[in-house]
């Protein structure tokens, strides 16, 4: 009975021992997999030192000079004004080749290219049809050009909203500010690919001088352009580019460079949907957007992370 029992003991000791070692491994197994999901969870929470956040943007706003404004007409919008702010930015594999035009209230950060299209286009080949939706140039943008971009580049673009309502030239002729942005906001349209809008144009310049939006159409008056980087984006030699919204519903508006001796700038009201114009991307990016370095100069242009 002795040796029985003695080896009943030996039995339930060894059977307490694997117990309590099956258990400490349990324990030892669920911590360290609820501190690799802990360590996994922050470290996508995480940026490199060089990463660029919009935050980050927004914390570099200017009061004078060249930079990043807080737009006065829209709550939570910034936008970039000046002759040459540090807004490049690398996209679609174009080095410094877009710039930032605005952070937007929903976090989207609106671009444009620096330079236009090789190709000049017509915007509708139906006479006085001069919808965003049916025009030639929002088909080609969404579509073969679109298309022919990357995966990872696609990747990037948010579908967005687009003011694309018309403009209506007795706002334009009294000065009234606010009915001229709401006008533009009283239509828009999902797409991937836009143009910049008449206020996109307004809002880049930084001279204070210019306090008539009517002075825009007038070919005498540079003081609204000349402080302007989108001049450049949207110019050359005597040549028009497209902006997306109408004026009164039957002509289109658009920007122009015309030389006699100096330069002078003018927003036109008065162009047909069968006139061959130059053609100037925008696109939005999404609000996740980090840049991986850059200082937005077009020596070091913000990359896309």
């Amino acid at each position: 009975m002795r040796i029985t029992r003695r080896g009943k003991f030996k039995r339930q000791k060894v059977f307490m021992v694997v117990s309590a070692f099956s258990l400490l491994l349990f324990f030892c197994v669920g911590y360290a997999a609820f501190s690799t999901s802990i360590t996994l969870n922050a470290k996508g929470n995480v940026y490199s030192s060089s990463d660029i956040t919009i935050n980050d943007l927004k914390n570099l706003v200017v009061t004078t000079g060249d930079g990043l404004y807080v737009d006065v007409t829209e709550n939570n919008r910034y936008v970039y004004k000046g002759a040459d702010p540090d807004n490049y930015i690398t996209f679609n594999g174009e080095n410094a080749g877009w710039r930032i035009v605005s952070i937007e209230p929903d976090g989207t950060i609106k671009i444009v290219r620096d330079n236009k299209l090789n190709d000049t286009m017509i915007w509708n080949s139906e006479e006085g049809n001069t919808s965003w939706h049916d025009s030639e140039v929002n088909g080609y943008l969404n579509g073969d050009y679109y298309n022919n971009l990357s995966s990872t580049v696609k990747g990037q673009i948010q579908y967005h909203s687009w003011n694309i309502g018309s403009i209506s030239s007795e706002d334009l002729e009294n000065q009234n500010v606010n009915d001229f942005y709401n006008s533009e906001k009283s239509l828009t349209e999902l797409s991937n690919f836009g143009l910049l809008s008449l206020s996109d144009v307004i809002k880049a310049g930084i001279d204070n001088n210019c306090q008539s939006i009517y002075e825009l159409f007038d070919v005498t008056v540079d003081t609204c352009f000349l402080n302007s980087y989108l001049v450049d984006s949207l110019l050359g030699s005597q040549e028009f580019s497209f902006l997306i919204n109408p004026v009164d519903d039957y002509s289109l508006s658009g920007i122009s460079n015309y030389l006699d001796g100096v330069d002078h700038y003018k927003l036109s009201a008065d162009l047909y949907s069968d006139f061959d114009f130059y053609v100037v991307p925008s696109v939005y990016l999404k609000s996740t957007t980090v840049f991986s370095g850059g200082n937005g100069t077009s020596q070091n242009p913000y990359v896309i992370k």
